[in-house]
Parts: structure tokens; sequence; C-alpha cells
């Protein structure tokens, strides 16, 4: 997949589809990243971020092709999946 990236609270937080279709994010505050994590969920699509304010939002397009997003204020914890979008197409 094409990765998305973001920055908040100078922590640069990258995104990807993994071959399961599940989404998967990385951080680094300037070292080595953390290694993939999964934040489940499933999407034909590729991560889209945005950073509005003081929050990080992640975007896709699920298997039922509807919007679904998740947000962070921190690069770390994500909200649950919320149907729509936060406009970060």
């Amino acid at each position: 997949s094409n990765p998305s990236a973001g920055t908040i609270n100078g922590r640069v937080v990258a995104f990807a589809r993994g071959t399961d279709g599940a989404i998967y994010f990385q951080h680094s505050t300037g070292g080595a990243f953390s290694g993939w994590n999964s934040l489940g969920g499933g999407t034909n699509s590729d991560p889209m971020t945005r950073v509005v304010g003081s929050t990080l939002y992640l975007e896709v397009i699920g298997t039922d092709n509807n919007r679904y997003y998740k947000s962070s204020t921190d690069g770390i914890n994500f909200s649950n999946w919320v149907a729509g979008t936060q406009g970060a197409t």
C-alpha cells in the first residue's frame, strides 16, 4: 500500500495497509520507529491522514465502501473506528 504519515506533538506517525487489509501504524520522536502495531479494521484503500489542531485523524474506506476514521492526540492511543469522515482525503 501507499503509506501515509502525520506529525502530532513532535511525534511522526506512519500508517500502512497490511496484506491482511488491516491498518498498521508506527511512531517515532526522532529516534528509531516503534515497530508496526495493528489498528485492526479492514480496508481496500490506502490510509489517509490529516492533522487538525491538536488531533491526528486517520481515514480509510472500509471493505463495505463506507468511510471510517480514528483519531489521536498523542500518536500512540487511538479512538475506536467511527463511521464517517474527518476530511483526511
